[in-house]
């Protein structure tokens, strides 16, 4: 009796599961013969798409065939868990907004999938989409949708909470996110963003947190921010790449601003950005990313390639804020640099930091990251710090980093502070390392092969290889460092480098691409720990086992 009972409620269960979770479907087609409500066939369904969808309840799906389907008012898509659902793809799906008002307002965790929406207008926000509470957009196309809210905005998408995969998002304008304006930790993976327009943020504007990854975002234009514009919350941008966009003014690529706003890009490339700096601002710029007044970008495994800015840093600009530079080395792959690379940079026009400006009382960590081939008009080839900022760099490589005036590696002015350890700064046309009245702490460094100047006189130097000797300091060489092949921007140490062995442990345990220090005996001076090959690894400890125990023995 007793198993069936346990039977029954089994069964009852079950057919309650199955009522519960069986989904219906209500067709759109604008050449059926006779459209009638529920629309649950091809041959009753509805003309245009709203009536499929005032009857379509939680689970349905909201099947709509090929065709122009031109709105006189937006598509309300309110209820829980319905997909609205083209049946072959964006291409031949259109939603023409017809310049009227945004095409589709979206709540209720559901979905819109493979449409083409294009010349929705807002006054408000979200020209093509408004998401609201958790709603999916897939595999779509936005284009021609404008936002005109000068608070909100998103051209494109207007996203609350929203989840955005696998879209393509092409020449969209508004006043702050050309494409998306990105609310509430917001989703976007796998998408394009191209060709969009605004006057803040030209591809996304970020306030308050969102998550940007596998995207490709290229050819956008505005005046700050033309990739990006964060104004508030943490922005993460992972296995992006950020490709040829233009700001008139800041931030080429990226525009972080105030305080509480974060930006942190791991594993990006940026690439090709410009910022043509007619900003207000002093001395900001920025052709990669422009930070300013107390807010934060933390790069892991970037690349800074071909970036520009018409005013102050080429790659970055850091205005009264923090700048944080690390390593992952377990999602880079094993090679002779290190992960955080910026290539071919440049500040031209008498302006200052190829590379990097560091200016107004900001804070810097620069770790395992590779300098080379950048450029100032002014100052500071590859990094330049003034103003009462502090800059920490540990495991660096600076090298054939070139400026029309002094410091084509390193150079701090005006009350600031570098703090030095495991740097290797070599072959920059002129000058290595200087300072004006400023503070340089060096410790386990290799400066070596400049025109000039290797490092500034009267600093706190030891440990230390630098070319011609160092005056003052405590345990500083001035050998030829042996390097594998400089030529080629292997600054790794030889077996017979004199920079082995020498330098002084100060707790940190891993080089530029992430060998264990030390290796043997000691720790070895620059970017690089020495690794031995296996043979001669097999060889010290066959003669420390073998050939010193016998020694012992006699």
């Amino acid at each position: 009796m007793k198993n069936q009972k346990s039977k029954i409620l089994k069964l009852l269960f079950c057919l309650l599961f199955a009522v519960n979770s069986f989904a219906f479907t209500n067709y759109v087609w604008q050449g059926s013969a006779s459209p009638a409500a529920p629309y649950d066939s091809w041959a009753t369904a509805a003309h245009t798409i709203q009536p499929a969808i005032d009857y379509a309840v939680e689970g349905n799906v909201v099947l709509v065939t090929n065709g122009v389907y031109t709105l006189s008012d937006n598509i309300m898509l309110a209820t829980n868990n319905v997909v609205l659902k083209s049946v072959n793809g964006a291409e031949n799906s259109v939603i023409d907004g017809n310049f009227i008002n945004n095409c589709i307002y979206l709540r209720g965790q559901s979905t819109v999938d493979s449409f083409l929406i294009r010349n929705g207008i807002s006054s408000g926000s979200g020209g093509g989409i408004l998401i609201f509470g958790n709603g999916t957009v897939l595999n779509c196309i936005f284009t021609n949708n404008v936002a005109q809210d000068v608070t909100y905005g998103g051209g494109a998408i207007y996203s609350f909470s929203g989840f955005i995969s696998n879209c393509t998002v092409k020449a969209n304008t508004a006043i702050k996110g050309g494409g998306l304006l990105l609310r509430g930790n917001s989703v976007v993976k796998d998408c394009v963003l191209e060709g969009n327009n605004a006057d803040n943020g030209g591809a996304i504007y970020c306030n308050n947190s969102g998550e940007i990854s596998n995207c490709i975002i290229k050819n956008n234009t505005a005046d700050n921010g033309a990739g990006g514009y964060i104004i508030a919350g943490e922005a993460i941008f992972e296995e992006n790449e950020i490709i040829g966009n233009i700001a008139v003014k800041d931030g080429g690529a990226f525009y972080v601003f105030n305080s509480g706003a974060k930006l942190v890009l791991k594993n990006v490339n940026v690439i090709s950005n410009l910022a043509e700096s007619t900003s207000a601002v002093a001395n900001l710029g920025g052709g990669g990313v422009a930070v300013v007044l107390n807010a934060e970008l933390n790069l892991i495994n970037c690349l800074f390639d071909s970036n520009a800015s018409s005013n102050f840093g080429g790659a970055i600009s850091i205005y009264a804020s923090q700048l944080s530079i690390d390593s992952d080395f377990s999602t880079f792959p094993a090679l002779t640099q290190p992960p955080n690379r910026f290539f071919n940079n440049s500040a031209p026009n008498d302006r200052q930091g190829g590379a990097i400006l560091i200016t107004a009382e900001s804070g810097a960590s620069i770790k395992n990251a590779i300098f080379t081939n950048n450029y100032a008009g002014g100052f500071g080839g590859a990094v330049y710090v003034y103003d009462a900022s502090t800059c920490d760099f540990v495991n660096i490589v600076v090298a054939h980093n070139n400026s029309m005036d002094s410091g084509d590696g390193i150079r701090a002015v005006q009350d600031s502070a570098l703090r030095m350890a495991y740097c290797t700064v070599v072959d920059n046309d002129k000058y290595g390392v200087t300072t004006v009245g400023s503070d340089l702490t060096m410790t386990n460094c290799i400066v070596w092969a400049h025109g000039t100047t290797e490092v500034s006189s009267g600093e706190n130097v030891q440990y230390s290889d630098i070319q011609g000797g160092y005056a003052t300091g405590t345990n500083n060489i001035a050998f030829d460092p042996l390097f594998v092949d400089s030529a080629n921007l292997n600054y790794q140490l030889t077996l017979g480098s004199p920079c082995k062995n020498t330098a002084l442990d100060i707790g940190i345990m891993s080089d530029c691409i992430g060998e264990t220090r030390p290796q043997l005996g000691g720790y070895d001076m620059g970017a690089y720990e020495f690794v031995p090959e296996p043979f001669y690894l097999s060889f010290i400890i066959y003669y420390v086992i073998f050939i010193s125990r016998r020694k012992y023995k006699k």
